[in-house]
């Protein structure tokens, strides 16, 4: 038998929630056990609900008590809706990894119920709870356009930018409530898949309804149908369910024995397929790089999403005009573009950086000045940056010279309008909104940086554990590399920063920013 962990709200009097998922799941003979968040009398809509919140030591009780039964080993999937609080969500995070251990390939569904009409309706830490404990580990995530826009911090106003937005993510998406026109649109986006369905604008639409299509998707995928047979049979129970519900001018949704008399005769949806982002049906590539011992490692990573990232180890910058693969944009760690004379804090790139980083500021080192980069010697290379009031150089600067003297040569080189300067502590700290204060070579700090990139959608088996001889390539040369690539794809998507908003540029003409 096929069975489902439902872990979302249950309201008596209201058709909403874990009340809607248990009852589409049955009716597809699929096996429930449901652990509810909130016990309420009614849906707040209609005023005060009455009950309150699941306190999290009884929701964790429960999941315990479900665990000691033995079903963790059972379940074939586990369906996230509302939750009450921060400290739910890390116990449901929790009860889901102890899942994964026990049960062959369970399916994770995450419906991340925190907001609509252009506002949170949950606390902003149960959002972020969400956004960085459940979607890390989800399989299918299944917001609405205001949802998926909040959690991926863009804006969705269409299909082409709800597409986007999922890709950010990184997570096969569901997305309802989409505007199109005269329309709204629900789209399953992910890896070359962008099937869409849609359906007139209806009115007071009752409450439910994404709840109602989130279920009625995994139960679709739970007996074997495709993406886009689970999403057509999923859109279909629904809006027949909201006919119904409107033409028997309920004030809940439609019961199970309503949605089973056959489908409303005013029925109508259109279906597709959106068109693939990009040029062409292919692959399309970005690549960041990070210097190492043995020359330069590599991060491949597919904007597009058909094919799985790679990395590969180059001995020289040259190397990457000849390898196999073109790439759309190259997203390097390392200074590109000097300046004439040296200040004090280098470029203004450097200096901006240090300010976003606080209390990581230090890795961020200043860049010479192009008349000390070519230096003979140490020695000539201080006196040369020093010039009109400029500081000395670190010797940690002065052995990169010959790296950043290659990667000067590359900028100006046929492929250089595709090169850009990168920072992997910089764009970190734009990814997760702070800096990562742990030193990235110690066990902690690496271990952030993993999970910071999981978040992202990055396959983090690509990277660890580390492959390569450390005497070639360091652990944290690759982590700093697979960075450099989402931030190259970020560049490419046109979601990156630029540090400074309006960069100046050397006496070559190249531009001195920094990109995250």
């Amino acid at each position: 038998m096929t069975r489902v962990l439902i872990l979302s709200s249950h309201v008596a009097a209201s058709r909403v929630g874990g009340r809607v998922a248990v009852s589409a799941m049955e009716a597809r003979g699929i096996d429930t056990v449901f652990c509810p968040t909130v016990l309420l009398g009614r849906h707040p809509g209609h005023g005060a609900p009455g009950g309150g919140a699941v306190i999290p030591e009884q929701f964790g009780s429960m999941l315990e008590g479900v665990a000691a039964q033995g079903l963790f080993a059972q379940f074939d999937a586990v369906l996230t809706g509302y939750f009450a609080s921060a400290e739910q969500v890390e116990i449901a995070a929790a009860a889901i990894g102890e899942i994964r251990k026990a049960s062959p390939h369970p399916l994770i569904v995450v419906d991340p119920i925190i907001g609509d009409h252009g506002a949170l309706y949950v606390a902003e830490d149960v959002a972020i709870a969400i956004r960085d404990q459940l979607l890390p580990l989800a399989d299918i995530i299944t917001p609405n356009a205001f949802e998926l826009g909040w959690l991926s911090g863009e804006s969705v106003t269409d299909l082409g930018s709800a597409r986007n937005a999922a890709l950010h993510l990184g997570r096969p998406a569901l997305i309802s409530s989409i505007p199109d026109g005269d329309n709204l649109a629900v789209l399953y986006a992910h890896d070359g898949e962008n099937w869409i369905r849609k359906h007139k604008i209806i009115e007071d639409v009752p409450n439910g309804t994404g709840d109602l299509l989130a279920a009625e998707f995994l139960a679709s995928r739970l007996v074997q149908n495709s993406n886009e047979a689970a999403l057509d049979r999923a859109i279909h129970r629904t809006f027949d369910t909201i006919l119904k519900t409107k033409g028997w001018r309920l004030s809940e949704l439609a019961d199970l024995q309503g949605r089973q008399n056959g489908l409303h005769p005013n029925l109508r949806i259109e279906g597709g397929e959106l068109a693939r982002r990009g040029i062409g049906d292919g692959p399309l590539w970005v690549l960041g790089l990070d210097g190492c011992k043995a020359g330069w490692i590599g991060v491949w990573y597919d904007i597009h999403g058909h094919a799985s990232p790679r990395h590969q180890l180059f001995s020289s910058l040259s190397e990457v005009a000849d390898a196999e693969i073109n790439p759309e944009i190259i997203a390097i760690d390392m200074p590109v573009g000097f300046p004439e004379l040296s200040e004090h804090g280098g470029r203004i790139c450097e200096r901006e950086a240090r300010a976003l980083l606080g209390r990581k500021s230090s890795s961020v080192f200043s860049s010479p000045s192009r008349k000390a980069l070519a230096a003979s010697t140490y020695q000539e290379a201080c006196e040369l940056n020093s010039l009109e009031g400029g500081p000395r150089l670190s010797k940690q600067s002065y052995m990169l010279f010959p790296k950043m003297r290659e990667v000067d040569a590359f900028k100006k080189s046929e492929m250089g309008s595709i090169v850009f300067e990168t920072h992997p502590e910089v764009a970190l700290a734009i990814f997760e909104r702070a800096p990562i204060l742990e030193a990235k070579k110690a066990v902690e700090g690496r271990a952030a940086r993993l999970t910071a990139l999981r978040k992202l959608g990055f396959p983090i088996g690509l990277i660890d554990p580390h492959t390569y001889p450390n005497s070639k390539v360091a652990p944290d040369d690759l982590v700093d590399a697979a960075i450099c690539a989402v931030t190259a794809q970020r560049i490419a998507n046109g979601q990156h920063i630029t540090l400074p908003t309006h960069p100046p540029v050397d006496s070559d003409g190249i531009e001195m920013a920094i990109h995250a």
